[in-house]
């Protein structure tokens, strides 16, 4: 457990870094098109008009008009590719050509990029690994979501498990940064253990991050999958207990897989740190920009539409980084119901901006879950059918 001055010191650095926000990950939705229907998807193609979707060419001034107005190369770490899936574009690789190619002084600037992906494209294709090594892609995200039958049925395919893990295979054979991701959820949580086994033991990525499962999208569809308060705490409780029996192979030795809860809040002083190798602030808008299929901007790709400061075809990026995201950088707006008085305010500023909605209410927060055993589920209504929102 850090102390309050250890929290006040980091909490300092956070408040620089909001100040001057500088540009360090970039979320691109090249399409909201996907081969699967998963049961959990914050961005489902439904209510998707494809006419508006992002042209290559405009990808690719978007791309260079940042490099150079934008990211501070010293500072900059990656760019993602996000969906949808990715691969169902079938001009992907072209962009990732254009991408490959942006220079500014000589220098080029997206050194870093990824792809968020299922993997079933991938585990079909596995020589197209080479190609992408060779355009400068640098990792993978790719969604494993329990044992084989269990992750058949929540991506609603048939051999989909076999493909994914397949392609992470492939891809940590071919030298690739690769973070497997899992959304927790009830139908899963028995097979955490084993699961472990599968990944940490047998496939070694670099990550693995494990997600719970938000009320948004497909998911608020179906309470059987959202989780109890009882549940996260067993899900935290696990990934407690994973980071610190690795602490040693993964932060000493320099080996191993690095676990961590991926983006599901502030936790609380107790436990900041202990299930993540860092202490959790919303980066959305801060040092993240988010752009969706249809140009967009965000401060991520997850966040309600209610929170989009622009498009890449009326407004210039650079004026709408520079000047607008109040809302992603000034939290007082955020002080209502459980915040209002909330002890950890001061330290986690009112949450993920994807638990937000227009109404300034949150969806869930975790840190509520955990120390007063708040219940989001009836939260689950079709006001967060995220096809309204950006992923």
């Amino acid at each position: 457990m850090l102390s309050k001055e250890q929290l006040r010191y980091w909490k300092e650095s956070v408040d620089k870094i909001i100040k001057e926000h500088p540009l360090k990950f970039i979320q691109l939705e090249v399409t909201r098109a996907c081969n699967l229907n998963c049961i959990h998807c914050g961005s489902p193609s439904e209510g998707t008009n494809f006419k508006e979707q992002l042209s290559r060419e405009e990808i690719k001034k978007t791309l260079e008009k940042i490099a150079t107005e934008i990211i501070d190369p010293n500072y900059f770490n990656h760019l993602m590719f996000v969906g949808g899936e990715p691969f169902s574009r079938r001009d992907l690789i072209d962009i990732i050509q254009d991408t490959s190619k942006i220079q500014v002084n000589g220098r080029r600037v997206y050194t870093n990029t990824q792809i968020q992906t299922n993997g079933t494209y991938l585990g079909d294709n596995p020589k197209l690994l080479d190609k992408l090594k060779e355009l400068g892609i640098t990792g993978f995200g790719i969604s494993i979501d329990g044992l084989e039958k269990t992750h058949n049925l929540f991506r609603r395919g048939k051999d989909v498990f076999r493909k994914t893990y397949s392609a992470a295979q492939e891809a940590i054979a071919r030298g690739f940064s690769v973070s497997i991701s899992t959304v927790a959820n009830q139908s899963n949580i028995s097979e955490l253990p084993v699961l472990s086994n599968l990944i940490r033991d047998e496939l070694k990525p670099n990550f693995w991050r494990i997600m719970l499962l938000d009320p948004i999208g497909r998911a608020r569809l179906d309470k059987n999958y959202l989780l109890s308060p009882e549940q996260v705490k067993k899900i935290i409780g696990f990934i407690y207990k994973e980071h610190v029996e690795h602490v040693k192979e993964v932060y000493q030795e320099g080996r191993g897989t690095k676990i961590e809860l991926g983006c599901g809040g502030w936790c609380g002083e107790q436990l900041e740190g202990m299930i993540r190798p860092y202490l959790w602030h919303c980066i959305s808008g801060i040092s993240m920009l988010g752009i969706m299929y249809d140009g967009a901007i965000g401060g991520c790709t997850n966040i309600s539409r209610d929170f989009i400061e622009g498009n890449i075809r009326t407004d210039d990026i650079t004026k709408v980084w520079n000047d607008r995201f109040e809302k992603f950088r000034e939290f007082d707006w955020k002080k209502i119901d459980e915040c209002q008085d909330c002890k950890e305010f001061e330290f986690c500023d009112g949450g993920p901006m994807h638990y937000r909605l227009g109404d300034r209410k949150m969806i869930f927060c975790l840190y509520q879950t955990l120390e007063n055993d708040m219940d989001y589920r009836g939260m689950a209504t079709n006001e967060v059918l995220k096809t309204k929102a950006g992923n």
